[in-house]
Formats: structure tokens, C-alpha cells, sequence
């Protein structure tokens, strides 16, 4: 594995020579990560592969789509406010 790493540290370095990290989406803005707190520190790791590969747990599964159709329901919301402000 230390070549696997020594091989991909040198290719980011050379994409970052190359200014292909400069002016990505949400430069210095803070990343908006999962909140994982509800997850033991020891599964976190394994939870974040699980989800990058498309599986969750079932509980993390309907949370991430009760906070989905939250979302919707919020940008609904919005969406109609704007157009009964319009229209008036």
C-alpha cells in the first residue's frame, strides 16, 4: 500500500502544480459534510465507504430521504410564495 499512496500523493501534487484545484465550486467556503455524530467514531469510516458505494443502513436511508422531501417540500414552499407574490 505505500506505493498505492506515494503514487496518488504525487498525482496530487501534480494536479495541484497544474492549478487544476484552483477555483473549484465552494472555495473557501466550509465543506458541508454529513452530520455522522449519531454514528459510533469507530463505524464512521466504515459507514461513509457503505454510503460512497450506495448502501446505507435503514435508518440512515430514511433519514437522508425525510431530509430530501423536506427539502422539496421547503423549495415548494418557496416556489408558490414567489409565484402568489407575482401574480398579485
Amino acid at each position: 500500500m505505500l506505493f498505492l499512496d506515494s503514487l496518488v500523493e504525487r498525482q496530487l501534487q501534480e494536479a495541484q502544480q497544474q492549478g487544476k484545484f484552483d477555483n473549484l465550486p465552494g472555495a473557501g467556503k466550509p465543506l458541508l459534510l454529513d452530520d455522522d455524530s449519531q454514528v459510533p467514531e469507530d463505524l464512521r469510516m466504515s459507514y461513509r465507504i457503505l454510503k460512497m458505494s450506495g448502501f446505507l443502513p435503514e435508518a440512515l436511508q430514511l433519514r437522508q430521504e425525510a431530509l430530501t422531501l423536506q427539502t422539496l417540500l421547503v423549495n415548494a414552499a418557496n416556489a408558490e410564495e414567489r409565484s402568489t407574490h407575482h401574480a398579485h
